[in-house]
């Protein structure tokens, strides 16, 4: 008797289970929108009742599960220009983010980089904190005679690829290059936002770059990049905001990097969640919450953006967002 009403209940079990799993929604991606991300999907569950799962495992990985149906929806920083893809898949930016330039020195001060120095550090060609290039930038601080120690990301990592695009913008020497990596000049790497903050803090006179909130939630101290009207920039929520202030094609696959906003961060950019743009290869129930989730994140979400130290979608952008899910099919 105790065997049949176990069984029983294991039944009674697994089929909660499948009809749970209907609703649930299953996400896979970048790491750099991750705190943001966390916070939205469990608002937006506390309003819908519906389980979002999402695994925080950088933009490549993000995209290969989208690519492969492994998840119903990838997130990434990458903006994937494989051939024939334009029309498979599509991009819904979700924020605004910047890359800060973080480094472990004493007293935790505030420098100040323009983008040659930058590219030299990050090129291997200055290497020493108290180099003239650098002391010239920043005459108040007390720079160490410590050699810098220039931490990469080892994934495939959205939050390089934003990195990687603005030094190419910036820089003739990092542009004509011949290996376009930044992986060649580093001495050490670590995986994930998360795992670059803990190197980063445990390391004396390492420099990397990951994204702001991050570097807030840690208590890092991060630089002042020159933009390209000759001011210095410090990373807020109001200088990434501005560095949006440009055109954005209809399919808001670009770059914000090397703004020419005069008080806009250098180095921001959109996170966008990929999803395929047919979707009949999914219930429809499934394929339904999808899009209210992604409707409610470019318009009530974005109210938990700048709070997580993300700027929120500007008004153009979340129009031209809406006509993307409004091409969705199922």
């Amino acid at each position: 008797m105790k065997r049949i009403s176990f069984a029983f209940f294991l039944l009674i079990l697994l089929a909660g289970c499948a009809k749970k799993s209907q609703v649930d929604l299953l996400g896979a991606g970048a790491t750099f929108p991750q705190p943001l991300y966390e916070k939205m999907f469990a608002e937006y569950g506390k309003e819908s009742g519906i389980k979002i799962v999402y695994h925080s495992i950088g933009s490549g990985v993000g995209i290969f599960r989208l690519k492969n149906k492994l998840a119903d929806f990838g997130a990434t920083d990458i903006i994937w220009d494989s051939q024939n893809q334009d029309d498979q898949i599509v991009y819904i930016p979700t924020c605004i983010g910047a890359v800060a330039i973080a480094y472990n020195l004493p007293a935790n001060p505030v420098l100040n980089f323009t983008p040659d120095v930058l590219t030299d550090i990050f090129m291997g060609k200055i290497i020493n904190w108290n180099d003239e290039k650098i002391k010239s930038l920043n005459p108040d601080v007390v720079l160490p005679n410590q050699r810098i120690l220039v931490i990469n990301r080892s994934d495939e990592s959205g939050t390089s690829q934003i990195f990687n695009d603005y030094l190419t913008k910036v820089s003739n020497k990092w542009r004509e290059k011949k290996n376009n990596s930044l992986k060649e000049f580093f001495a050490l790497s670590a995986n994930k936002n998360e795992e670059m903050c803990a190197l980063i803090s445990d390391t004396f006179g390492s420099i990397g770059f990951i994204g702001l909130s991050y570097a807030i939630n840690h208590n890092m101290s991060y630089a002042k990049i020159r933009n390209s009207s000759g001011n210095f920039i410090l990373p807020t929520v109001e200088s990434v905001n501005l560095a949006a202030e440009t055109e954005i094609p209809d399919n808001t696959k670009i770059y914000l990097t090397n703004t020419d906003a005069k008080f806009g961060y250098p180095i921001s950019s959109f996170t966008w969640i990929i999803i395929h743009r047919d979707l009949s290869y999914l219930n429809e129930v499934k394929v339904k919450n999808i899009i209210s989730l992604l409707e409610w994140m470019i318009t009530d979400g974005q109210l938990y953006a700048a709070p997580l130290n993300y700027a929120p979608l500007p008004t153009q952008t979340i129009l031209k967002t809406q006509k993307i899910l409004n091409s969705i099919t199922y």
